[in-house]
């Protein structure tokens, strides 16, 4: 017999080994299927979890000896490919096995760092980079190598990659690695302050050729300077804390973005009484380039320094920090309303000199100076919640002046502008609300509105003498709306035909329409009840007049082949109309009787985030109808009506008990009759075979008892029970005339039978019900004999709505010939019809 062959990691690793690293020149190509094999069988980890006697333990260590040397022949190559490969591996190798790596590290960091003086292509140098940033973490938390490696080899790491700084496309790796150095070993990174400080100013200065992520690495490396400390510009021989430090970055950024306001702003009056002091001590941020001579060159260079700065105002706002700052809190909301007092209406300065043209460049910037000064209030607020409320009159000024003028203005402006709004709901609440209600309602809805009415005015909507002619009632009072339920609410504005819109007008963008849903969402979950009822109501009935246009397909870009309503749209609505739901109003009817229906049909969505959305809605709606009760789970398909003319899969009966035959009754006795005299001549196989059809006709029996007792019961005659338990109290129960009747088998109607009306057909079944009830008198009396009866198959609430109508043949003497224009008689269930006028008064 062959013996099994089982592949181990040693297996594994000779083969790699053998086959991919013995040629310097093709190994570079074979570097990410290697590094594929050995990250998913972690071939290099550390197993001490195995025995050192198992068999392929020592094989295993030999493995990884030759691997090791084979790294570093690699590193020592003199062909590039081969180098590059093996500082990959080297890698790879220190992030699976902590011993290779104890044993090996002196060796590589050795190598590596001697690589960065030669002469090596940018591809290896960043990855030489990146492997020597990831050795020199590992060794943070191991006091036995710091000493032999990082304080030895880290000060020249540093130095060799500042001498890189020419190439351009080894910036963003160079500051990711001085950032987690001057994080990680802030002592080892003093001498590198000055030379780090002076790179990342330099790439600050808003140079046209300048990419986001080098400006964002920079800034991202400025912040972190802090945490080496610096000197004490009072006492040159002294330090300072690094929480000392960042407040001095911090308050020398806000300066420097303020020597670039007052070139920006030269064309306009500024009230410049409280205004600080703008030298500052910086040499590198007070030394960046004067700006140009001539405008054209110098507005756009100023514009870009001011995003610049702002960036690294924000990075050290969110740059973490060991001890706890000094936040310079009124000097940024004194830069923020010093940006936010100049704005596109603004008019020019009447000072002799100024030229109109230059006045006119900074009023086609100011956008990105408002977009810059909105990022920094955002991150301003994530920061210091508690300590801003007593600003929050003011911000909810600049929050209104920012949402009035980015009306009409780009999507990123207008989304801007509510991310402010957004922000400051976060981290006020609702006094912020009541203080912005009115005109931020106001864009809410005119964000929200329908190409035909984009006019907007909260307090005439839903109102009594409001203008007749306005748009906006033309749209919105149709609906007499008291929070989307009723009679009335559901009759409101089905009937708009957006073809018939005028073509110019556009709708929002999706952009600011979700931006828009979100804070309508976030103003309705924080203060739903305190908003006043007729913009509550004109924003209930936007959001439901959206949804049905979505559930309906109905796109309000007529020339767009594409729907409006995106999933993300989808989403938020369904989100904005749970938040109305749970937060009603005090003078508005019950949104939740309309809502449940909307949720329903969400759960027929294509998307399944939006699913889940209306999942969890209706879970909330069932906490808000019954709230001791739990939630019920519902099924997400709903059983489709046949279309007239359509025939079902198979018959009622055969649906319900499955597919047989009711036959003669004196036909049934005579093989009952015929079984038992051959019971004792079979053998065991054929009894068992016989016990199985027993059983069978068993339950066409008792299914054929439980129609018997429907149709009683649909008839109003009394069951066999009940005549029972009346013969056994003593009473007389008169006899009911019984029609002879003859057992049918299930059969399709004859053609050449005339037709009959439907009341006939009714009166056949009630007959066929007293026959029923007849024949299951005389079974009481008899034992030997068994009648079996038939009744009219009845489908009355089934779902698969029509089906084929089975009767005696001689009662059903005339049929119709189309089965289609059969009619199916309904059984009356008076409790389902008083349950649907409550429904319908409601």
């Amino acid at each position: 017999m062959a013996s099994v062959v089982q592949a181990t990691p040693a297996n594994l690793l000779d083969s790699l080994i053998r086959r991919y690293l013995k040629d310097d020149l093709s190994v570079k190509d074979y570097v990410p299927f290697i590094l594929e094999t050995v990250t998913h069988h972690r071939l290099l980890h550390d197993r001490h979890g195995h025995s050192a006697a198992a068999s392929g333990s020592g094989q295993h260590a030999q493995q990884l000896r030759i691997w090791t040397q084979r790294l570093r022949s690699l590193l020592e190559s003199q062909q590039s490919g081969a180098r590059w490969a093996g500082v990959c591996l080297v890698r790879i190798t220190a992030q699976q096995s902590t011993s290779l790596f104890s044993d090996h590290v002196r060796t590589w960091v050795t190598l590596l760092v001697g690589m960065l003086t030669k002469h090596e292509s940018s591809s290896n140098l960043e990855a030489i980079i990146n492997t020597l940033s990831e050795l020199f973490a590992k060794t943070v938390k191991r006091p036995d190598l710091k000493s032999d490696v990082t304080s030895k080899y880290l000060p020249d790491f540093h130095n060799h990659i500042l001498n890189h700084k020419n190439k351009k496309e080894l910036l963003p790796t160079i500051y990711k690695a001085l950032t987690q150095s001057v994080t990680l070993f802030p002592t080892t990174f003093r001498l590198a302050v000055d030379k780090t400080e002076a790179l990342c100013v330099a790439y600050m200065d808003g140079r046209f050729d300048l990419e986001p992520e080098l400006v964002n690495a920079a800034v991202t490396c400025f912040a972190a300077l802090h945490c080496a400390g610096g000197k004490n510009p009072n006492h040159p021989t002294e330090r300072i804390t690094p929480s000392e430090q960042w407040r001095a970055n911090l308050q020398e950024i806000i300066k420097a973005m303020h020597r670039c306001l007052n070139v920006l702003f030269s064309t306009v009056d500024e009230d410049k009484a409280d205004q600080p002091e703008m030298a500052g001590r910086n040499k590198y941020l007070t030394g960046m380039p004067e700006p140009s001579a001539d405008a054209i060159q110098r507005y756009p260079q100023m514009f870009g320094r001011l995003g610049s700065l702002s960036k690294a105002l924000i990075a050290c706002l969110t740059c973490p920090t060991k001890e706890a700052v000094h936040l310079p809190l009124n000097n940024i909301v004194a830069l923020l309303t010093r940006i936010y007092n100049i704005n596109g209406k603004t008019p020019m300065s009447e000072a002799r000199g100024i030229d109109q043209q230059e006045y006119f460049m900074l009023i086609s910037g100011i956008s990105l100076i408002h977009l810059s000064a909105n990022d920094i209030l955002k991150t301003i607020l994530a920061s210091a919640q508690d300590h801003l409320v007593r600003h929050m009159s003011h911000l909810a000024t600049i929050a209104i002046k920012s949402i009035r003028h980015s009306s009409g203005a780009s999507a990123t402006v207008r989304s801007s502008a509510y991310s402010i709004v957004e922000s400051c709901i976060q981290a006020f609440g609702i006094p912020f609300v009541n203080m912005v209600q009115v005109p931020l309602m106001s864009a809410l809805l005119e964000d929200l509105r329908m190409p035909s009415a984009r006019i907007v005015n909260p307090l005439e909507i839903g109102a009594g003498g409001s203008n007749p002619n306005s748009r906006a009632n033309n749209h919105t009072n149709t609906i007499k709306h008291k929070g989307g339920a009723g009679k009335n609410g559901r009759r409101g504005n089905n009937n708009v035909n957006l073809s018939e819109l005028n073509p110019l007008e556009e709708i929002v963008s999706a952009q600011v329409f979700t931006t828009a849903l979100n804070i309508l969402s976030m103003v309705l979950t924080t203060s739903g009840p305190n908003l006043s009822p007729h913009a509550r109501a004109a924003a209930d009935t936007l959001v439901v007049t959206h949804i049905l246009n979505s559930q309906h397909h109905v796109n309000p870009i007529e020339q767009s082949e594409t729907s409006f309503y995106t999933a993300p749209i989808r989403a938020q609505l369904y989100k904005v109309l749970t938040a109305s739901v749970s937060s009603p109003g005090d003078t508005q009817s019950s949104l939740v009787p309309l809502s449940v229906g909307i949720f329903r049909a969400g759960l027929n969505d294509s998307e399944k985030f939006v699913r889940d959305n209306c999942t969890m809605a209706l879970t909330i709606c069932d906490l808000v109808i019954h709230s001791r009760m739990p939630p019920m789970q519902r099924a997400r398909t709903v059983a489709k009506p046949l279309a007239k003319g359509e025939k079902p899969v198979q018959d009622t009966g055969s649906a319900l008990f499955g597919a047989f035959e009711i036959e003669d009754s004196k036909k049934k006795t005579d093989t009952k009759d015929e079984e038992e005299d051959n019971e004792e001549e079979q053998n065991d196989d054929e009894e068992e075979e016989e016990d199985e059809e027993d059983d069978e006709e068993e339950d066409v029996e008792m299914a054929e008892q439980e129609e018997e007792e429907t149709s009683k019961k649909a008839v109003g005659v009394p069951s066999t029970s009940s005549l029972s338990a009346f013969k056994a109290a003593g009473v007389v129960v008169p006899s009911t005339p019984v029609e002879k009747v003859t057992p049918a088998v299930f059969a399709s109607p004859s053609k050449n039978e005339s037709e009959q009306q439907t009341t006939s057909k009714v009166e056949s079944i009630k007959t066929t019900a007293f026959s029923s009830q007849s024949e299951s008198l005389k079974a009481m009396s008899s034992t030997t004999t068994k009648i079996t009866t038939t009744t009219s198959t009845t489908t009355a609430s089934s779902v698969t709505a029509s089906t084929k109508q089975h009767t005696s043949q001689k009662e059903s003497e005339t049929e119709d010939d189309d089965d289609d224009d059969l009619e199916i008689p309904t059984i009356n269930m008076d409790d389902d019809d008083d349950e649907d006028d409550d429904m319908d008064s409601d």
